[in-house]
């Protein structure tokens, strides 16, 4: 099976994918590090990686270099098949989606640390997955 880290640009990247590691090492399943990253952020990424010399970058990439960025290529090295996933369109969404197409076990997310009423008025990708994902959800951070 597969064990879904689902991280975004926010410090909390790192204690997701190493919770997501600890998973998949405990299970012996793989690992996929999925970032969702929306068409307009993705379109400004490529632009600013193009116009700086570079090749033109796939989503995937983007979510490897985002991880690897976060936590360095050394923590991610051994044991377990990581596998780095670039999704397209609504993180809630698109992390759903991926968890049931990979039959995922469970599913890492970040929780975002606002207020009962910041999340009623906002909404809250970690809340609609636990509420909505078919596995397990484990939450991190504050």
């Amino acid at each position: 099976m597969v064990i879904v880290a689902a991280v975004d640009t926010d410090e909390q990247a790192g204690s997701i994918v190493k919770e997501g590691l600890s998973l998949a090492r405990a299970f012996d399943d793989s690992l996929s590090v999925v970032h969702a990253v929306p068409s307009t952020e993705f379109a400004a990424i490529q632009r600013e990686h193009v116009s700086a010399g570079g090749d033109t970058l796939s989503r995937d990439d983007v979510a490897r270099d985002h991880i690897h960025g976060a936590l360095g290529s050394e923590a991610l090295s051994g044991d377990v098949d990581v596998e780095f996933v670039g999704l397209d369109g609504e993180p809630t969404d698109s992390i759903l989606e991926h968890a049931a197409d990979v039959d995922a076990r469970y599913v890492v997310i970040g929780g975002k640390g606002r207020s009962p009423a910041g999340k009623a008025l906002f909404g809250s990708v970690a809340q609609t997955v636990i509420l909505e994902a078919d596995c397990p959800v484990v939450v991190g951070g504050a």
